[in-house]
């Protein structure tokens, strides 16, 4: 990369910057430069990437064809690979495909050499005849005939991301004007179906921090999104969202100093709300004939699509339809502390909650929040499935959908449902996933299980003490995406598993949870024959005393347990979901936790009370204080570590975090300053009251124009206020052209380190976006700090401190 500096803040120079001079902290001994190299460069070989390149068939994918019980995948052999073809009834598995003939076609088509044990396929489409076959070599598409041994290159293109397709495949929707427009594909026919979009209310439009790609966008020279707009299954009606931008001030996000595109910098301005604003944009839907182009609004509240409930809807794609056409959409308030299930008539427009539910706090359809709601709405239109936290857990609840009546609570306990895998509506069996239901086990490991929509205790289908993950990213009625685990037809399942010290296996399985036959399993020979090993895991005690916190510890390949370690934690405190890794697969952050312990650190990553996954009340607990993310958890648990484990140096704390663990690691280090003595925050909001996106503030924080006790909770929980507190050492890491986190955030920050006459250091990357800190660059800068500022392992001797 180019133009990367980084700097020491010096308030008193009139330039505000200097170039940084890293210094050992007091009490730390300072290692030999060379010393520091060597650990470096052994640190770099240890990053996540390079470990999981030793693994083989660590994350396979399952592509299952057509409707029924078959699918292929790609299976990593110790040289090379090899694309299988399973009948998933019987376990029977043969090559997909003649490889040597497909490599041989291929470099025809191609002008390349290609070995047959080591195809790189995109995507692989099978037919009925075996010799006759369509796959993707990167962005190209080819069609093959292995008879002939021939492939030529696919003139078929796919709709771009500003085209809707219709159910059939014969029109798309596309913007132009403001308004919406159908082509017919076969005969490139046009015409206009809507007349009164307008500049900023436009169809299409919506609140800037739905996309997040714009820069990325705009480079590529690729067309922005068409967001909002479903198509009916039958093809006959189209349902178009658009927000009335008006209302919300249009804003310099961010600039791009150093596009490469031109020579002059690019600037972003976007209408993007925040909380300080007083009002979010006003939403109106219309109902349009595809046909006769007759457009009916839609009835909705204007304040309904907020907080998850405008990205379920657009990017998501969250929409169910009966088989009357009625078409059912989830809506929210500003804040997320109402949610409702609504219906829309689609032929008048009519809108009526089915479901609606309201707390003191932000509702959650998931317990984490990036992931599918897990609500559904059966075919029918008579029945619909809601996820609540009503009872303090969160379980599944069926309604009667003409009552808005409660018909019964499907699950129950104090345990967590996941995610809704698969709805089985000829059985009335409902498959999802949950954790912390087997006694005994890892509490964050999810089972897969069953129930019936008509009432019953849960079934268990996967009874391995393990991890279970399961992909829910599937349509309901038209049977799993490409990479879903379930058939099309529901009557098998491949279930992928993992557990803290064993890599994963694969099963098949029927539906039932009977067992059909291995598929495959991880090989992590290799990888442990580099000397890693899988961090320890541990339970300890929150800051209550009582509460049970789960983490784990990452060790140097050459740890001593006579030796005294610096240690660094890693977190991503933020309630959207849990972070700490519980299973072999989750080992490999882009936080690179084991190259960060092979610098001679101990690593330590745990979930604190406010994440998720586990009750409401543990999700909840500090909402409303000074510490909106829990370091008190944090600080308690590492003590108790320290007094456990006395190769724990608690002299020597680090923290570090990238986005809302940028805020969180700063947050850490400013409440516990006598704890945390150096900080690597990537990223992170400096304060939340002009932070764009209501799912990352106003869900957690509150709605500051609501009353001035709710606007003050801002001032409590903003980093800048506490810009004088800060004692230890500090890195903050900024990307230029991040959109998530624009640089104005950071600038905050900054502005008011130097005013508080603050001594600190800041990488700004001009032209890296949101992941700065998880490049290279960023990673090695941020490894070479806590060198500089904690030293290295120190001999000594010491005697067990007492629990």
């Amino acid at each position: 990369m180019i133009g990367h500096q980084i700097f020491q803040f010096r308030p008193w120079l009139a330039a505000g910057f200097a170039v940084s001079l890293m210094c050992g902290s007091a009490g730390v001994v300072a290692q030999p430069a060379a010393d520091n190299e060597a650990r470096l460069n052994r640190a770099l070989a240890f990053t996540s990437g390079k470990l999981l390149k030793k693994m083989r068939n660590h994350a396979i994918k399952i592509h299952w064809i057509g409707t029924g019980d078959r699918f292929w995948f790609r299976h990593e052999l110790a040289q090379g690979s090899e694309y299988l073809l399973v009948d998933a009834a019987t376990g029977n598995r043969r090559p997909a495909f003649d490889h040597r003939r497909l490599a041989t076609a291929l470099g025809k088509a191609t002008g390349e050499t290609l070995e047959a044990d080591k195809l790189e396929l995109t995507s692989l489409e099978l037919s009925s005849d075996p010799q006759r076959l369509t796959v993707g070599v990167e962005e190209a598409r080819f069609r093959c005939d292995l008879e002939k041994i021939l492939c030529a290159r696919s003139t078929d293109t796919k709709p771009g991301a500003d085209q809707v397709v219709s159910p059939d495949g014969s029109s798309i929707v596309f913007r132009r004007d403001y308004n919406l427009w159908l082509r017919t594909l076969a005969t490139g026919q046009e015409r206009q179906l809507t007349h009164d979009g307008i500049k900023d209310f436009a169809y299409g439009d919506t609140d800037a921090y739905i996309d997040e790609a714009k820069v990325a966008t705009r480079r590529a020279g690729a067309p922005a999104p068409l967001l909002g707009v479903h198509w009916s299954p039958d093809g006959r009606r189209i349902l178009a969202l658009r927000q009335d931008l008006r209302a919300v001030p249009a804003r310099l996000v961010l600039t791009e100093y150093l596009p490469p595109d031109r020579t002059d910098p690019v600037m972003h301005v976007r209408h993007a709300a925040v909380p300080n604003d007083p009002q979010r944009a006003a939403s109106a839907m219309t109902i349009v004939d595809a046909r006769t182009g007759a457009a009916t609004p839609v009835q909705i509240d204007p304040q309904s699509m907020n907080d998850w409930a405008l990205p379920y809807f657009t990017l998501g794609g969250f929409i169910r339809w009966d088989e009357a056409g009625n078409a059912f959409i989830i809506g929210a308030n500003r804040g997320g502390t109402r949610y409702r299930l609504s219906r829309i008539d689609m032929k008048t427009g009519a809108v009526r909650d089915v479901v609606t539910e309201e707390g003191r706090f932000s509702l959650r359809l998931n317990p984490y929040d990036y992931a599918r709601p897990n609500v559904h709405v059966l075919k029918n239109g008579r029945e619909a499935i809601w996820y609540s936290e009503r009872d303090g857990w969160g379980h599944l609840y069926l309604y009667d959908v003409a009552t808005g009546r409660v018909k019964r609570q499907l699950t129950k306990g104090a345990w967590v449902v996941a995610d809704l895998v698969r709805i089985d509506e000829a059985q009335r069996q409902v498959y999802f996933t949950a954790t912390g239901r087997e006694r005994g086990r890892n509490l964050y490991y999810r089972h897969l299980y069953r129930v019936a929509l008509d009432g019953g205790i849960p079934e268990l289908l996967t009874p391995e003490d393990a991890d279970h993950e399961f992909d829910a990213d599937q349509d309901f009625w038209e049977g799993p995406r490409p990479g879903s685990d379930f058939s099309p037809n529901g009557r098998y399942f491949v279930d992928s598993f993992s557990t803290a010290t064993t890599p994963a296996r694969y099963l098949i399985r029927a539906a039932s949870g009977k067992l059909v036959g291995q598929l495959a399993e991880a090989d992590d020979s290799a990888l442990r024959a580099s000397g890693w090993a899988p961090p320890e895991q541990f339970v300890t005690k929150a800051a209550d005393g009582a509460t049970d916190l789960y983490g784990v510890i990452y060790k140097p390949r050459d740890f001593d347990p006579t030796k005294k370690y610096p240690v660094i934690e890693q977190t991503y405190p933020g309630p959207q979901g849990k972070f700490a890794p519980a299973t072999f697969r989750g080992y490999f952050d882009y936080m690179q936790p084991s190259a960060t312990a092979e610098l001679g650190f101990i690593v330590v990553y745990l979930d604190g009370r406010g994440t998720a996954y586990r009750s409401r009340e543990f999700r909840d607990t500090f909402r409303g204080t000074d510490d909106p993310f829990g370091s008190a958890d944090h600080a308690a648990a590492l003590r108790n570590l320290g007094r456990a484990r006395p190769y724990l140096d608690l002299d020597r704390v680090g923290i570090a975090g990238q986005s809302f663990g940028g805020y969180g690691s700063l947050r850490a280090m400013l409440l516990h300053p006598d704890l945390y003595k150096a900080c690597v925050s990537s990223v992170g909001p400096g304060e939340w009251i002009d932070f764009p996106g209501d799912t990352s503030n106003e869900r957690f924080f509150g709605v500051p124009g609501q009353s001035k006790q709710a606007r003050d909770y801002f001032d409590l929980i903003s980093n800048v206020r506490l810009a004088d507190r800060l004692k230890g050492n500090l890195l903050l890491i900024y990307g230029g052209i991040d959109e998530i986190v624009p640089m104005r955030s950071g600038f905050k920050l900054i502005d008011a380190l130097v005013r508080a006459n603050k001594q600190f250091d800041l990488l700004l990357v001009p032209d890296s976006p949101h992941h700065v800190g998880a490049e290279p660059y960023g990673v090695e800068r941020g490894m070479r700090f806590f060198m500089d500022h904690l030293g290295g392992p120190m001999p000594t001797s010491f005697r067990k401190q007492e629990p």
